[in-house]
């Protein structure tokens, strides 16, 4: 698998699962490639659908095969998660949100 740097831009959500009984979420994200991690900014009282509109940048060394990304409610409530395999991203040097 080819290695440079990537950029990923967590743009929005829909639909997440309402883990908060009273009230709205206090959603994050994790993204993670390999041994590199980034977290998002917290949107307090952001509900399910939600917008961060924020780009990380990731060193692809050879070996790492996925981008995990976990969205998350206070320290690890899970509402909702993804992988998205870097094989796509490397034949169309792009992923369509």
């Amino acid at each position: 698998m080819p290695h440079g740097t990537m950029e990923v831009e967590l743009i929005k959500s829909h639909d997440l699962n309402d883990v908060e009984t009273f009230g709205k979420s206090d959603p994050f994200v994790n993204l993670t490639i390999g041994g590199q991690k980034h977290r998002s900014k917290t949107i307090h009282d952001g509900g399910k659908s939600l917008v961060w509109n924020e780009s990380f940048l990731f060193e692809i060394p050879h070996g790492p095969e996925a981008l995990e990304v976990h969205i998350l409610h206070g320290a690890d409530e899970a509402m909702g998660s993804l992988t998205i395999p870097l094989s796509k991203f490397f034949a169309e040097r792009q992923i369509a949100p």
